[in-house]
């Protein structure tokens, strides 16, 4: 059971989570063909799916820590093998696909961000369920969700094609999308 203390911060994460979640279907919606759709680069793609899933995650994690009286860690595992079950193979089998070491690097950061979050996520929930007492597992319960919220929203500025700089920028999986698609009939890139 989480601390009544930790209420205002998962009710403001729930909404932050909900949020986002919009915002970022508004984006998807604003240009499908570029971001999420089936002729859509597969980098785009997988960062749009990281982004919804890591951003899903959070506000379903935030919304059942608020139900009293439950143990919140069953929640915090199912969530974390739900997601680590839906996202890590297609991603894996994306990297495996990536033509040169570069993209397969690039496409790895995606694959090793959510196995870590979902890992950890996992081991906050089993320890949750083990010693459901221990005062500090909501605390790290908060800072994974302080970690899935930083990792989303820079995930998503990438999305929209904002330009990433030093190491971190290198490993973005959309660094060379944009300089790789070729422009269609009407001059526009794809």
């Amino acid at each position: 059971m989480i601390p009544p203390a930790y209420n205002a911060f998962f009710a403001a994460s729930a909404g932050a989570a909900a949020a986002l979640v919009g915002l970022l279907f508004v984006a998807v919606s604003a240009a499908p063909e570029r971001i999420a759709g089936p002729n859509a680069p597969i980098e785009r793609r997988l960062v749009a799916a990281s982004v919804l899933a890591q951003l899903s995650d959070a506000f379903f994690i935030s919304l059942t820590s608020l139900i009293p009286a439950v143990a919140a860690g069953s929640f915090v595992l199912a969530f974390a093998v739900l997601y680590f079950v839906t996202s890590v193979p297609s991603t894996a089998g994306a990297v495996l696909r990536a033509q040169g070491i570069a993209r397969r690097l690039r496409r790895a950061t995606v694959l090793a961000t959510s196995v870590a979050i979902y890992g950890w996520q996992a081991s906050i929930g089993l320890s949750m369920l083990r010693t459901p007492d221990d005062p500090g597992l909501p605390y790290l319960l908060a800072v994974l969700l302080l970690i899935l919220f930083g990792v989303s929203v820079i995930r998503a500025w990438e999305l929209l094609g904002a330009s990433r700089f030093g190491l971190m920028g290198r490993l973005s999986p959309l660094v060379d999308v944009d300089q790789d698609a070729t422009p269609d009939e009407g001059g526009r890139r794809r």
